[in-house]
């Protein structure tokens, strides 16, 4: 009966083993299954992720820096946020939106190439301008107006600041806000603030 104990004992004993080791078979080829690298031709990963970035030199030698950047599951459902910091990295101003509401930018933006080069186009500020590029406010009209030339400003902007600020030929900055047009922000040099002045059609009337 002791024989045939540990004859019994052995057996189990054999088992045992033979169980563990296709255990640690199992493992490992669980690890190696995670750890398989994207055979070639698999598809990729979709999304959306672009970006875009100038530097913006204004009179008095300060240079600010305009950025862009967009993410999304495809091009079509992203969102773009426009950024513009100051000389010393500030965060001036901060625009975000979704690019199907701004059609007129990025409409035909389908692809990570296509929406980088919509981006730049969002940014691009003409060099040099100011507020004397925007029409002039004559006395007893309710806003700026030079022939086909309109602006719209904020009810905050009056007709004096407005004016003080075309004399002394303040820095602009304006970036296409929707389908009524560029939004326009004074610059000041002196305090790198950026005031929202209005609003520039982009068809006249």
């Amino acid at each position: 009966m002791r024989r045939a104990h540990r004859y019994g004992a052995g057996r189990i004993a054999a088992s045992a083993g033979r169980l563990a080791g296709c255990l640690g078979m199992l493992m490992l080829s669980a690890q190696v299954a995670v750890a398989r690298p994207a055979e070639p031709g698999e598809p990729a990963a979709t999304g959306c992720a672009a970006m875009a970035m100038l530097p913006l030199t204004v009179a008095g030698g300060r240079t600010y820096r305009i950025g862009a950047v967009a993410s999304g599951s495809s091009c079509a459902a992203a969102n773009v946020t426009l950024t513009v910091r100051g000389p010393a990295g500030a965060v001036l101003l901060t625009v975000a939106s979704a690019a199907a509401d701004l059609p007129m930018i990025f409409g035909e933006a389908t692809t990570p190439a296509a929406m980088t080069a919509a981006l730049r186009r969002w940014i691009a500020q003409p060099p040099g301008r100011t507020m004397r590029d925007l029409p002039g406010w004559e006395a007893g009209r309710d806003e700026p107006a030079e022939g086909t030339r309109l602006f719209h400003p904020e009810p905050l902007i009056s007709r004096t600041h407005y004016a003080e600020l075309r004399k002394w030929g303040q820095p602009i900055l304006c970036f296409l806000s929707g389908a009524a047009g560029e939004a326009c922000y004074a610059l000041d040099p002196k305090t790198d603030a950026l005031t929202l002045l209005g609003t520039r059609p982009l068809l006249p009337g």
